[in-house]
């Protein structure tokens, strides 16, 4: 298999990590099994966080333009869909409904597109920050902690933050 690009990124919204190449979906670093469909629809609304889409649109997005079949195929993906990321359309937490217009995917405005990966912990993540913070201490330091991190981690590489 020839693969031309590498495709788009994984993202994180929130709590959730969308790999489009890898078609895995993350919750707090748990994989959540998709099917087709439920990964298509949730990608699409994941693509524009805020925007509202109708369910028309998800319909000539997901299923395709020559969609015979019935209309609420639509709600039903959307419920089982929030079934498998733990909420409901009276307590969302992702996908919002917009009464009488259709569906908008909405993560905390302040965790969109954070560079974390899923198995990436708070402590990995603190060590990292740290590194990061203390690159104008003495190198001593930096080489004991270096050692640290290394052993902690099982020599796995943690992300960097701007």
């Amino acid at each position: 298999m020839s693969m031309q690009a590498a495709g788009p990124a994984r993202r994180r919204l929130g709590d959730l990590v969308i790999d489009p190449l890898g078609r895995q979906v993350f919750l707090e670093g748990v994989e959540i099994r998709l099917t087709r469909l439920e990964f298509a629809l949730l990608s699409a609304l994941a693509d524009h966080p805020g925007a509202v889409a109708t369910p028309k649109q998800l319909l000539e997005t997901v299923w395709g333009h020559s969609w015979l079949g019935d209309d609420h195929v639509v709600e039903t993906n959307i419920g089982r869909l929030r079934t498998k990321l733990g909420e409901s359309a009276r307590q969302p937490r992702f996908i919002h409904t917009v009464r009488g217009v259709g569906y908008r995917f909405q993560a905390h405005p302040q965790q969109v597109d954070c560079p974390l990966e899923p198995r990436v912990s708070v402590g990995e993540w603190v060590i990292s920050v740290l590194l990061q913070v203390t690159v104008s201490a003495t190198g001593d330091v930096l080489d004991v902690v270096a050692d640290i991190v290394d052993d902690e981690t099982d020599g796995r590489e943690l992300p960097e933050f701007a």
